[in-house]
């Protein structure tokens, strides 16, 4: 490009772009070819000066400028074509490294698609943001998956502004366990003591050794169509013996240090409903998340049967304990 500028400034492009005009009988048709022959040897002359010393015999063993050009295109084309299939290839294989940010990783992929740009290759925006996705680690996996599933085209500046605010939360997490997102979690499970049989008590005959499952007189009474007046008892019942294993309980809550209170969290946390099997949970309100977009028509199914429409859906961080931020996404 610096080359051809330096031609057309010089007033000599015309000696590439133009063959030499056929000499003529007249001193006229002379005159134009001789000025065509000072032409050439000043344009031959700034096109050996302007290449590298690697090019240098290639435009050296010529006679015209047009020549001398034809032969760099030549090494150009091919070069280009070797640095587009690595561009490609650097940008489907587009991987974050782990000390790099956003800021720079986005930069870098903004950079890839420039040089291709430059070499005749375009790359949709879309594209580059799904390929600036894929290469995201799995600590952003949930906002990944939310990006990913969008309905339309896809905005760079929007998605760089999300994972930036994604990666503050985890620094900002990992830096210091009393600011950022807190959570409290617990699970309440009975005891399970060993099994005495001599205190267990049936609750049909009220004598001990046996469950009422297992009674005899109920057996009996049952075949003769008897049974126990008021006799209402708890199947597997056990005195002092041992308690039934009570079903594992979670709870938990999380918010912002700072927030405003919820009804329902007098320490100022946004109340959420976590299921230990299932990928999505839910949140009364949408406080606590890190990236929300709105709803987008779907419903949620309760316990009753009835169907609420979720406001929307994104993604939260919970640090479940000093220096671990986890995250959830789910609908509220």
């Amino acid at each position: 490009m610096y080359c051809r500028a330096q031609l057309i400034k010089e007033k000599v492009w015309s000696a590439v772009v133009m063959d030499r005009p056929a000499s003529a009988i007249d001193s006229k048709g002379n005159l134009v070819a001789d000025a065509w022959d000072i032409m050439n040897e000043s344009a031959l002359g700034t096109i050996q000066m302007s290449v590298k010393p690697v090019h240098f015999n290639s435009v050296t063993v010529v006679s015209t400028a047009k020549d001398a050009w034809d032969a760099l295109k030549d090494i150009f084309v091919a070069r280009d074509n070797a640095r587009l299939l690595q561009l490609m290839h650097e940008l489907r294989n587009l991987k974050k490294d782990g000390d790099e940010n956003i800021i720079k990783y986005t930069s870098r992929a903004k950079g890839l698609r420039q040089e291709l740009a430059m070499l005749g290759n375009q790359v949709d925006e879309n594209k580059l943001v799904l390929e600036i996705l894929s290469g995201l680690p799995s600590e952003y996996e949930m906002i990944k998956t939310v990006l990913k599933n969008m309905d339309g085209k896809r905005n760079l500046a929007e998605v760089s502004a999300n994972l930036l605010t994604v990666e503050q939360w985890a620094i900002r997490g990992r830096s210091s366990s009393s600011t950022g997102v807190k959570s409290q979690a617990f699970a309440a499970s009975a005891t399970k003591k060993p099994w005495d049989k001599k205190a267990v008590v049936c609750y049909y005959c009220n004598k001990k050794g046996h469950m009422k499952r297992h009674c005899l007189k109920k057996k009996a009474d049952d075949a003769n169509g008897n049974k126990k007046p008021g006799g209402v008892g708890r199947d597997g019942g056990g005195g002092g013996g041992a308690t039934p294993r009570a079903a594992l309980a979670y709870a938990a809550s999380a918010g912002l240090t700072g927030e405003n209170k919820t009804p329902d969290s007098p320490s100022g946390m946004s109340p959420w409903v976590l299921d230990s099997g299932a990928t999505n949970h839910m949140a009364a309100g949408g406080e606590g998340f890190i990236f929300k977009t709105s709803g987008s028509g779907a419903k949620v199914t309760l316990a009753d049967g009835h169907k609420v429409s979720m406001k929307g859906r994104g993604c939260a961080s919970m640090d479940v304990r000093a220096g671990n931020t986890k995250g959830t996404n789910g609908p509220r």
